[in-house]
Order: structure tokens, then sequence, then C-alpha cells
């Protein structure tokens, strides 16, 4: 029953990779070059990296299953909104907010 315990961080795992995929084949289809394609990638590694930091010291002060279900409601919402989304900015932005789910989820998951 153990394994259950990472069974969250697995399919989130899983989602994060797809949402990559996802979003810099749609970039790509849509003519961006190879360092706007790149730099989605860029931006949703830095606002995942300076929310884990900010997200690993509130969970302390915080609930943390608080901040792990503020992650997935947010994740869920690009998700949602990753269809609709027509243009760069909007892929960019979305991408932006996904690293900051993601940044919520993962510290305070463990």
């Amino acid at each position: 029953m153990l394994f259950l315990l990472y069974l969250p961080p697995a399919l989130v795992d899983l989602l994060v990779g797809s949402f990559f995929f996802v979003g810099t084949v749609r970039m790509a289809q849509s003519g961006a070059n190879a360092v706007v394609v790149s730099a989605v990638l860029t931006v949703w590694g830095l606002c995942y990296m300076l929310t884990s930091l900010a997200a690993g010291r509130l969970a302390r002060r915080l609930s943390a299953a608080a901040l792990v279900v503020a992650g997935c409601a947010l994740i869920v919402t690009c998700c949602a909104a990753f269809v609709f989304v027509p243009s760069l900015a909007a892929i960019y932005a979305v991408m932006a907010a996904f690293g900051v789910g993601a940044g919520l989820f993962f510290p305070s998951y463990l």
C-alpha cells in the first residue's frame, strides 16, 4: 500500500512531460523558431524554481496539504486553459502558471 503514496507525484510527472511535449509541438507547428520554442521550457523552469523556494518555506509555516491542493488546482486550471490558448504569448503564460503549480505541488508533497 505504500506505493499509493508515490502515485500522485508520478501522475503529475507524467502530466508535466506531456505538457512539455504538447506545448513545444504546438509552438513549432505555429511556425515559431527554435529559440522561441525552447525558451518556453526555460520560463517554466524559472517559475518552478522560484516557486519551489517559496513553497518549501511556506510548507513549514502553513499546511503542506493546502499547498499541494493549491498546486493541483492550478495545474488542472492550466490543463483546461491549454486547450483554448491560441497564441504564443498565451502558451508562455500558461506554461509559467503551470510552473508555479508544479512548484507548489512537489516541495510540499515531500
